[in-house]
């Protein structure tokens, strides 16, 4: 169970108790007010989405479950094991449904952030002030994640006890965790090329893992739904609606802070083409990942905190590489932030977080009004501020890690 002992709480300072109080403070008040708003919330949501999905399912509709020549810009998007996972929820009515989702977002979050409260714990005595930090740093994304019913409670829970394996040297708890977010939105898979970061034991068992999750998502697919062929159907389908992302949804809005989006963003400038806008998000996705990956082949962590950071730069990834990143998936950046501040700060990571709170954590419409908060997302801030986060993030992996041909790493 979550807890705060004694003596760790007395470890803090004064201004890091009343951060961690008022933190247990907001969170008593918000998560029932925001049970109260998502039970009486009109309009769309994304759980409206996962409940239709069910429905068809239910009525054996399955030709129809991936189809955006049906539904628009709003299709299910997500793999079959997540439409599996979803299938209780089809038990109860609508909003009641919609409640229990709620519920089940703030299970995830809770035991999400408690593995964080233990990660930091094994080197860091202030772990419940830095935790309640980076939680106060992502909560405008939380609540919002909270009323769109986004699935990045049940990703996040994931990364984090991944991050768990990765430190404590456990393959299958690294491996099988991180499938839930891999299946749920496919990019972050590639953290498991973090392997390349680890001596070649560990790296096999966890590909070895990697591979049984893969093959328990596989059976789920296949006999969860009626069959193997109904399950290669949807399948096929689930790939048909990722790769035509672009047909039924707008890359551009102001809302999704992609690189692609302030590519695009920036076509719409008349800064360049949009062919030119789409060729570059391509390459330098590709080079992106590239790089990462030459990154982990090359250096390993010195410590936890390496380790951390190491796992922070595979978040980065897929914040910025998707073809979309609303706020609803920015809650990851706790991972990032949590990295930066677990340790010796630079000036380089105070501007990243100071500009970070400004355009990210502070800057809700209903905090600095409409015509400042439509300006900051149609000028891609926070994406910009997130890419800071990154390079500050990344000046400090290079700083605690070790070239791969150094005795240290060789000897672990």
């Amino acid at each position: 169970m979550f807890k705060v002992t004694a003596s760790s709480f007395s470890s803090l300072s004064r201004i890091q108790k009343v951060l961690c109080s008022f933190t247990f403070f907001v969170l008593i008040v918000v998560i029932p007010l925001y049970a109260f708003k998502v039970f009486t919330k009109d309009g769309y949501s994304d759980f409206d989405v996962y409940y239709r999905a069910v429905e068809r399912w239910k009525a054996g509709q399955f030709d129809i479950i991936y189809n955006y020549h049906i539904d628009g810009a709003t299709p299910f998007r997500y793999g079959p094991p997540f439409l599996f996972f979803m299938r209780p929820f089809g038990l109860l009515t609508f909003e009641w449904s919609r409640l229990a989702w709620y519920l089940s977002q703030v299970i995830f979050f809770s035991i999400g952030f408690y593995g964080l409260y233990r990660i930091l714990q094994t080197w860091r005595r202030d772990a419940a002030f830095l935790v309640c930090f980076s939680l106060l740093y992502v909560m405008r994304f939380i609540l919002d994640s909270f009323m769109i019913g986004q699935a990045t409670a049940l990703m996040f829970v994931g990364l984090v006890w991944s991050l768990k394996g990765w430190l404590e040297k456990k393959p299958a708890i690294a491996a099988c965790f991180l499938a839930i977010p891999a299946v749920i939105k496919i990019l972050p898979g590639a953290l498991y090329a973090l392997v390349f970061s680890f001596p070649k034991k560990f790296s096999w068992r966890v590909f070895s893992y990697a591979w049984l999750s893969l093959v328990v998502a596989s059976a789920i697919t296949l006999f969860g739904f009626g069959g193997p062929k109904q399950g290669i159907e949807l399948t096929q389908k689930w790939f048909a609606v990722s790769l035509a992302d672009s047909d039924y949804s707008d890359d551009a809005h102001y809302g999704t802070q992609s690189l692609k989006s302030a590519l695009l963003r920036i076509a719409d400038m008349g800064v360049m083409s949009r062919e030119l806008a789409l060729s570059c998000w391509r390459n330098l996705t590709i080079a992106g990942f590239i790089l990462l990956f030459v990154f982990w082949i090359l250096r390993r962590p010195k410590d936890e905190r390496g380790i951390l950071l190491f796992f922070s730069m595979g978040i980065f990834t897929y914040l910025w590489f998707m073809p979309e990143t609303f706020k609803y998936s920015q809650p990851l950046l706790a991972f990032p932030v949590l990295a930066l501040i677990s340790g010796p700060l630079n000036r380089l990571s105070y501007i990243a977080l100071i500009i970070g709170a400004l355009v990210l954590s502070l800057a809700g419409l209903d905090i600095v009004g409409s015509d400042l908060f439509f300006w900051i997302q149609k000028k891609s801030l926070p994406f910009f501020a997130s890419v800071l986060l990154g390079v500050a993030v990344i000046q400090q992996a290079v700083r605690h890690s070790v070239s791969r041909r150094h005795p240290e790493a060789q000897s672990s």
